[in-house]
């Protein structure tokens, strides 16, 4: 490291591209594991000829990522497939036109399926000759649906209903770019959110001419005047500010995160007390008008809105309200001093929140404090001085030596400014310690900076963790470390934080090193898939009989030739069992009659991830209580186009078609309507509540054990057909269908309240002697304001008969209830 300098002003010197030439400590760390590369690279101030594209932050982000995404690659670049299994430098380099002529990889997928086909042609960029277009993703979503979005469909394209799983279409995407044909006709289609391209073009900011459906909305509440705050085009006269989704936000709220709300808006105070107000969210974005006023409005937890515009740079030149506390008693000086934007000359370093917590500490943690500041001293409510929260922020002053002075938690300056990467080069008091054992020589090697040639690794805490430990977890440990042994309190060694971080040396050998459950380096390195290709100890188990194979058949990690798929752990689960679960069987696979304890096959693994292999064909396989493959599937709606298998029953009956019944997955021309389970429940029992039988369904008198017929089930979910019963096959009797109890179709609906015009059966009764009508008062048929003479007109004498004896008064103004 340059001398004098610390990690922060490392940093800062590789973002603005001043480290010296020859600088090779890319690789250095900050507290978040991101490395000195990374921040030149997203700034563009790698030097020609670097190389290490490879370094990856704790995210797995390496550094040709952050230069593909900021569009920083050098000329000659090749590193394009970086990240292979996930999102690959191309992907990010696709859409922004970045990959050279000649690309040939455009195929490579991430870990969703998503192409760099996909990538590239949402942002515009295809190779010449393209033509794969129906290509998808695991979600279905083709690159059809990017090159919408890019605006790249070719001339005369008509696939707008092409659909991922989702529902979503190709017309969506098209609108949500902002790419819609002029005179596209279908706006109406809806995704499985209920999203119509209605919605996508509001968000696109391209609404026709005329819209004015303002409320449509998603399932979740979220209108069409929502998105088109979003994006940009509500109308001038629009007005209804306050329509609100299903958690309560406003359009007005949308619009001020957007920026769209209009001049001499006035409504800020919508939503004060919630969670935001309009104001709220205006001010954290940035987009509150020069004159606003209003700093005091407050949300939920008593924020103002000044504390907001603090915290986003937003506040106006003479501000004078910096004491506006929230309940916390944080001050909007607190967040200035935070930012670094509190104005030179005002003194108010001792301004404090409810923990003693001042401007001051806070302007030290983020290194804003002036060059001149002298109230090093002040004490927070823990005991801690300026000076703990300045070395958290990496700006301990100069010549500063009192490295033990310590907090109420003997956390001492010199922990904090291990932390915030500021100790000295010639710092050697390691050893010291915080009331929870935990040493500064920890807390550096969290954050990345133990100097070189420290040898103290056996340094442990309360709970026996050493600094070993930490930094095998972080950044490996040096060359010719020997005591990979060291263990904690729970017995997990060094060596087991290797294995889970990948920093265990070449030709490392004690794997059965092991914790006190029995749980060896071997397992560990499984889990992380860390382990080295020639690994043989498979069998190796740790206190549950779990063995290095059933944890790296779990994280799709075995040998390529591996076949002992019935090897079974403590818990009765086979090898086969774990790599189902996790979508790690082989193409070949064939062994799906395995079971683990319960009876469930290797199948119904799969089929619960759902991670079964096209062309799968043992449906019959049934676990322990008799349910199938087949019968899983239909209960999620993955049953292949074809299937025949219906009637296949579990041990009470229900079938297949029951399971397809309820998810509205039955192929159309479906006929074995009657088939009942073990209690007469029929298929079409199971339809009428989930609402879906065909339009042209007629069977309404078939009956459970219980004399309950479809038309019951149908009445009671609230999906009988609109007209029933004079559109079906026995006209107005079907009111009269009644189960065991004597209980009535019109009698259940009555009992929702939902009674058609004209209804005139009404003293239909029960067993017991309860009539329709006094069901439909009871339950609120009649509307309060309905007069005795228009309920006799609408429903006829009984009902008006039937409200009296419910203790009903029909009055000048209509019914009253009692």
């Amino acid at each position: 490291m340059p001398q004098g300098k610390t990690i922060s002003d490392i940093f800062r010197m590789a973002r603005e591209g001043t480290l010296p030439d020859g600088f090779s400590l890319w690789d250095l760390r900050d507290r978040f594991g991101r490395t000195a590369a990374h921040a030149a690279a997203k700034a563009g101030k790698l030097p020609e000829g670097f190389s290490q594209w490879t370094l990856e932050d704790a995210e797995s982000w390496s550094v040709a990522h952050e230069a593909a995404a900021a569009g920083r690659l050098p000329d000659g670049f090749d590193g394009w497939l970086i990240g292979l299994g996930g999102v690959t430098v191309a992907h990010l380099a696709a859409p922004r036109g970045l990959l050279p002529p000649g690309f040939d990889r455009w195929d490579a997928a991430d870990s969703h399926g998503r192409t760099v086909w996909h990538a590239g042609a949402e942002g515009g960029h295809l190779p010449p000759g393209f033509d794969r277009w129906d290509l998808a993703d695991d979600t279905g979503r083709t690159v059809w649906h990017s090159a919408a979005r890019g605006g790249i469909l070719p001339p005369g394209f008509d696939g707008w209903e092409t659909a991922d799983a989702s529902g979503y279409t190709v017309a969506h995407a098209a609108a949500r770019g902002g790419w819609l044909p002029e005179g596209f006709g279908r706006f109406d289609m809806t995704d499985a959110d209920g999203m119509t391209v209605w919605h996508a073009a509001a968000l696109g900011g391209r609404l026709p001419e005329g819209f004015s459906d303002w409320k449509l909305a998603r399932r979740n509440g979220i209108t069409v005047a929502h998105d088109a705050a979003s994006g940009g085009c509500l109308p001038d006269s629009f007005g209804e500010w306050e329509i609100c989704d299903c958690c309560g936000r406003t359009v007005a709220h949308a619009a001020a995160e957007a920026g769209t709300l209009p001049p001499g808006f006035d409504r800020w105070e919508i939503g004060a007390g919630s969670w935001e107000s309009v104001a709220h969210v205006a001010a954290e974005n940035g987009h509150l008008p020069p004159e606003f006023s209003a700093w005091g409005i407050r949300d939920l937890q008593g924020r103002s809105v000044a504390h907001d515009a603090a915290e986003s740079g937003n506040l106006p030149e003479g501000f004078g309200m910096w004491d506006l506390e929230d309940r916390d008693g944080t001050t909007v000086a607190h967040v200035a001093a935070r930012k670094g934007t509190l104005p030179a000359g005002l003194d108010l370093w001792r301004v404090r929140d409810h923990n003693g917590w001042s401007v001051a500490h806070e302007a030290a943690t983020a290194g804003k404090l002036p060059e001149d500041f002298g109230l090093w001293d002040m004490l927070d409510g823990d005991g801690g001085t300026v000076l703990h929260a300045a070395a958290l922020g990496g700006t301990v002053p100069s010549g500063f030596s009192d490295w033990a002075l310590a907090n109420s938690r003997g956390r001492t300056v010199a922990h904090l400014a291990a932390y915030g990467g500021c100790l000295p080069d010639d710092f050697s008091d390691w050893s010291l310690a915080d009331i929870d054992g935990t040493t500064v020589a920890h807390e550096a090697a969290e954050a990345w900076c133990l100097p070189p040639g420290f040898d103290a690794w056996e340094t442990s805490d309360s709970e026996g963790r050493t600094v070993a430990h930490v930094q095998a977890g972080k950044a490996g440990l040096p060359e010719g470390f020997g005591m990979w042994g060291l263990a904690d309190a729970c017995g997990r060694t060094v060596a087991h934080e290797a294995a889970c971080a990948g920093t265990l040396p070449e030709g490392f050998g004690q794997w059965e090193l092991a914790d006190t459950q029995g749980w060896t380096v071997a397992h560990e390195a499984a889990r992380a898939r860390t382990l080295p290709e020639d690994f043989a100890l498979w069998g190796l188990a740790d206190g549950s009989g779990q063995t290095v194979v059933h944890v790296a058949a779990k994280a799709g990690c075995l040998p390529e030739n591996f076949s002992d798929w019935e090897l079974a752990d403590g818990l009765g689960r086979t090898v086969a069992h774990l790599a189902a679960m996790k979508g790690h069987l082989p193409a070949n696979f064939r062994r799906w009659e395995l079971r683990d304890h319960d009876g469930r096959t290797v199948a119904h693994w799969a089929l619960t991830a759902g991670l079964l292999p096209e062309g799968f064909d043992a449906w019959t396989l049934a676990d322990g209580r008799g349910r199938s493959v087949a019968r899983l599937a239909a209960e999620r709606g993955l049953l292949p186009a074809g299937f025949s298998g219906w009637e296949n029953a579990d041990r009470d009956g229900r079938t297949v078609a029951h399971a397809a019944a309820e998810k509205g997955t039955l192929p159309a021309g479906f006929a074995g309507w009657e088939t009942a389970d073990r209690y007469g429940r029929t298929v079409a029992h199971v339809a009428a509540k989930a609402g879906t039988l065909p339009a042209e369904f007629s069977a309404w008198a078939l009956a459970d054990a219980g004399g309950r017929t479809v038309a019951h089930s149908a009445a009671r979910a609230g999906t009988l057909p609109e007209g029933f019963p004079s559109k079906c096959p026995g006209g107005a009797a079907l009111w009269e269908l009644a189960d065991s109890r004597g209980w009535t179709v019109a009698h259940e609906l009555a009992r929702r309240g939902g009674m058609p015009e004209g209804f005139g059966r009404w003293t239909m009764a029960d067993r017991s002697g309860r009539t329709v009508a006094a069901v439909a008062v009871r339950c609120g048929a009649l509307p309060r304001g309905l007069s005795e003479e228009e309920a006799a007109a609408r429903h006829g004498p009984g009902i008006v008969r039937a409200a009296r004896q419910a203790g009903y008064v029909f009055r000048t103004r209509g019914l009253v209830r009692p």
